[in-house]
């Protein structure tokens, strides 16, 4: 089908097939499409594109932008969250005569895919929240054959009510409804926020402090460390009507992994819709490193590693019925 010069700001139709004429075909079956009209408008000269999502073209902002959760009651929110941690670890006799030492290689990955309405809103924050996980599991791989291994959560296909504590902890408000292991599943999430608590403009920084920083340190599992921020850019999605606000900056974390040390050095990244007010993603990915020593049977062992982690949580979001 050949398509001549098209104009600008002009509204055109084209047809595929017709009674006589049936040149478009399903390519497995042959069958011939119903004749079909198709209708399209260019762009006019100056006319901003529309773009999705994933690639948002960017938006001219002035001033200071509020960054705060103004969550609407009754929003349907689809959740999904995977984390992934790698690392290789060696741990030898600081006295090489000693022997040679050991190597192994943790594989650890968990996802999440949950439904939330938000039942009750205060001050645009989710205060009580129905939450139904569809799945839920860990992957894990043999140390030798490297095979993996599906492992369900108890939580999967389960649904209860929590509500979001002062401390941003989560309680399910009826444990008696679903296993005790679910419950503490359930109860594993924290609301966490990595927005400023003050407006700021494009290319302003600031630090996550306070309540807000150890709220995320115990949702990580780490002892210490320090988050900053910036808001990099306000792009434009039409597919859902709102500004989008990029944030990104350098996180870092001394985390304690079963009893064992593990520095974190990394980039968080965020994606907040402004009409909407919550975050479509958000992004830790970092390298993993650690070292340090112990005594077994009386030698001395130091223990390194390198690795890798990665955690995203994405949201997709609607009003409820």
């Amino acid at each position: 089908m050949r398509i001549g010069k098209l104009k600008p700001g002009t509204t055109y139709a084209v047809q595929l097939n017709s009674p006589k004429k049936q040149g478009f075909r399903s390519a497995e079956e042959n069958l011939p499409l119903p004749p079909t009209v198709i209708v399209f408008t260019t762009l006019a000269k100056g006319q901003a594109i529309k773009v999705p999502l994933t690639q948002p073209a960017s938006a001219p902002v002035k001033g200071k932008i509020p960054l705060r959760w103004n969550v609407k009651q009754n929003t349907f929110a689809r959740v999904t969250t995977a984390v992934r941690m790698k690392i290789d670890i060696k741990a030898a006799p600081v006295d090489p005569s000693q022997g040679q030492g050991q190597q192994q290689t943790i594989d650890q990955f968990e996802k999440y895919v949950f439904e939330d309405v938000h039942e009750l809103v205060e001050n645009g924050k989710p205060k009580r929240i129905r939450r139904k996980f569809l799945d839920a599991y860990t992957l894990t791989r043999d140390p030798q054959t490297r095979q993996a291994r599906k492992n369900p959560m108890a939580c999967q296909g389960k649904e209860a009510v929590i509500e979001v504590q002062p401390d941003h902890s989560v309680r399910v408000v009826s444990p008696n409804a679903i296993p005790p292991q679910a419950v503490r599943e359930f109860q594993s999430t924290k609301f966490i926020s990595f927005l400023p608590s003050r407006p700021v403009a494009v290319g302003e920084q600031w630090e996550i402090t306070g309540q807000q920083l150890q709220t995320i340190l115990s949702l990580l599992n780490a002892r210490k460390g320090r988050v900053a921020l910036k808001l990099v850019k306000i792009t434009k999605a039409p597919a859902i009507r709102s500004d989008l606000a990029h944030l990104e900056g350098p996180i870092e974390l001394d985390l304690l992994l079963d009893q064992v040390p593990v520095r974190m050095r990394g980039r968080v990244r965020v994606v907040f819709a402004l009409a909407l007010g919550l975050p479509l993603q958000r992004k830790i990915e970092g390298k993993l490193s650690l070292d340090y020593r112990v005594t077994e049977q009386g030698t001395p062992i130091r223990v390194t590693g390198q690795g890798q982690f990665t955690a995203i949580e994405e949201t997709a979001v609607k009003r409820a019925e």
